[in-house]
């Protein structure tokens, strides 16, 4: 009877040792599913981070170009005035021609150059706005005012 009532126990034992083995592993499954979860997560976090950096870096380096070019056209607008004000044509002439050959460099070569002068073309044509009526609203004013000084030019030396 006393062996019996042991082998009981030993059974009861048994039992609920591999109850909470079982407890365990499920526990433990559960565990593993929630740390490869987290890795795929973190594989996906991993890659948005690389192609945020990637995208950063672009934008940074075309901000960098941009910057270029504006100082570019800040030096050219002293180059400008400096050729008009002495009267160098064949300075300012050779001064425009080189400047058509470095639009006409990036307008070939550059994708993006050519997209981004065509978007503010057409934000310059949404607003009513073109580089030929500003023009023409120039010429209109100074050949007002111009076609007097002619005139009266023409005047004095009669």
């Amino acid at each position: 009877m006393i062996v019996r009532k042991e082998i009981e126990i030993l059974k009861e034992s048994a039992l609920e040792a591999k109850a909470t083995a079982v407890k365990f592993r499920k526990k433990n499954d559960d565990a593993m599913e929630q740390i490869e979860e987290l890795q795929r997560h973190y594989g996906v976090a991993a890659r948005v981070c690389e192609e945020a950096i990637a995208k950063k870096e672009t934008i940074e380096k075309s901000y960098h170009e941009k910057m270029s070019l504006l100082c570019d056209c800040g030096l050219n607008a002293v180059l400008d005035h400096s050729y008009v004000a002495s009267a160098d044509r064949v300075g300012l002439s050779r001064y425009c021609k080189n400047n058509v050959e470095k639009f006409m460099k990036w307008w070939n070569e550059d994708e993006e150059f050519r997209r981004e002068y065509a978007r503010h073309v057409q934000r310059k044509f949404r607003r009513g706005r073109s580089h030929v009526a500003d023009y023409k609203e120039r010429a209109t004013s100074s050949n007002k005012h111009g076609s007097k000084k002619c005139k009266k030019n023409n005047r004095n030396k009669n």
